[in-house]
């Protein structure tokens, strides 16, 4: 299946206290993004209650829709809202981290692996070879991504080795399903989500991807030891009890196979 410029891609941009400097970037952002491809995109500003607002300038507005949210839910809950409100005309749900780490080169790659046939497409941080500007210097850092990473690969995420990267495309119906059985708000909801999209069979791939020089994510003892345990504990009691289980989402698994399927037989006919 190939990308058509009719092709909606919903995009969307958490955020969290946004500052004056990230509203210009962003602006930027979203400028090179449609130089650069003719597909259609629709762009979303979830803010998960920010407590310290400052909103972007108006003529900034017209480039985007703006969903505040009244109270702080965690990243995932603001990505569960998002999910619900994207437009039945998109066929791609993306979403990338507010500070704008990976390049518009690199979104658009998740999304049009997506557009081409793709599930769920991953930006994968470890395919790259490790470099000072996109690994952490910190020993205890890197140790605890290491330990952690591997945890969850072997225990519930099938061999994918960067769950935790903040670009991320999904089949726009799929991640509507998924949003309404996802049931973690905080860090870990990326692997939940992930968990969700493989038990029902659905095509997850990576994407190489490079983080901008002088951009580091949170170390993971910056979220709290008690606050991942319990996170983690109420994921493989989900896994464990079958609570994810959603007829729905393997009938959209099964939708999209055939659709992908037809697609190819008239490219190649």
């Amino acid at each position: 299946m190939l990308a058509h410029a009719s092709d909606k891609t919903f995009l969307v941009f958490p955020c969290y206290n946004p500052c004056e400097s990230e509203w210009r970037a962003l602006d930027a952002f979203i400028g090179e993004l449609k130089r650069k491809t003719s597909c259609a995109f629709e762009f979303l500003v979830v803010d998960d209650g920010s407590p310290r607002w400052v909103p972007p300038a108006p003529e900034l507005l017209a480039r985007f829709r703006l969903h505040r949210l009244p109270r702080n839910l965690g990243k995932g809950g603001a990505l569960k809202e998002a999910a619900h409100l994207t437009p039945s005309d998109a066929s791609v749900f993306a979403f990338v981290d507010f500070d704008l780490p990976y390049s518009v080169d690199d979104v658009l790659g998740v999304c049009s692996a997506v557009h081409a046939g793709v599930d769920v497409c991953i930006g994968d941080r470890t395919l790259y070879a490790v470099s000072g500007a996109n690994v952490s210097d910190r020993a205890s850092r890197k140790l605890s991504h290491k330990i952690f990473r591997l945890f969850v690969r072997m225990i519930i995420t099938g061999g994918i080795p960067d769950t935790q990267c903040g670009l991320k495309a999904y089949y726009a119906p799929a991640a509507r399903r998924i949003a309404v059985r996802a049931r973690l708000a905080g860090f870990l909801f990326d692997i939940e989500w992930i968990y969700i999209a493989l038990r029902h069979r659905l095509a997850v791939r990576c994407w190489p991807v490079k983080v901008a020089e002088g951009h580091e994510s949170s170390p993971l003892r910056s979220f709290g030891p008690w606050k991942l345990l319990m996170q983690l504990v109420k994921l493989v009691k989900g896994i464990l009890r079958r609570d994810y289980d959603d007829e729905a989402l393997y009938a959209v698994a099964e939708e999209r196979r055939a659709s992908v399927a037809r697609a190819l037989l008239t490219h190649a006919s």
